[in-house]
């Protein structure tokens, strides 16, 4: 259970991986018929913040994304030198940039730096997501530690052309 409750022979069965976004009781106990249950096994499990360091070389536009979960997602909170606070996103549906002002997690943004700095983001890590998407481009979000695109679990398989592609700011071009 994650309620912080007993685990009883009523409550669901673990089948499939638990999901934990924040500090949470994990309480578990076997049962079998015909067995005597177990005692029930518990473990805290500690969700902290961890900061991500953007390190903005040069003047320029930044593909950014937010890897961890954040109380405040205004840009102009989290990457306050970009350019009239604001970042783009490409609207698949439309084909278009749009301007926003406040970032989700699961997606990335172009924004505008107008001097070299380097900025602190600091929230819960984001390790893992899965999306649906429609077919044609998609600027996709980070997880926190990266993402291995060598072989996307895709379905169907095939569906993500790799490679992936980034952006580079000294070129100002894409890369694969």
């Amino acid at each position: 259970t994650t309620n912080g409750n007993d685990p009883t022979a009523s409550d669901p069965k673990y089948s499939s991986p638990i999901h934990i976004a924040s500090t949470t009781m994990l309480k578990a106990k076997a049962y079998k018929n015909g067995w005597t249950p177990s005692s029930v096994a518990s473990g805290l499990y500690e969700i902290t913040d961890v900061c991500i360091s953007y390190n903005f070389l040069q003047t320029g536009w930044y593909i950014v994304s937010l890897p961890v979960t954040t109380t405040d997602n205004r840009v102009s909170t989290l990457f306050p030198s970009a350019i009239d606070g604001s970042a783009f996103y490409y609207n698949s549906a439309h084909g278009e940039y749009n301007a926003v002002t406040e970032l989700e997690t699961k997606k990335s943004y172009w924004i505008a730096i107008p001097n070299p700095t380097t900025m602190e983001v600091c929230g819960v890590p984001l390790n893992s997501y899965t999306e649906t998407y429609s077919r044609g481009w998609h600027m996709i979000g980070s997880v926190f530690g990266g993402a291995d695109f060598s072989d996307p679990n895709d379905i169907p398989d095939g569906s993500v052309m790799t490679p992936a592609f980034g952006w580079s700011v000294s070129s100002q071009a894409y890369y694969k």
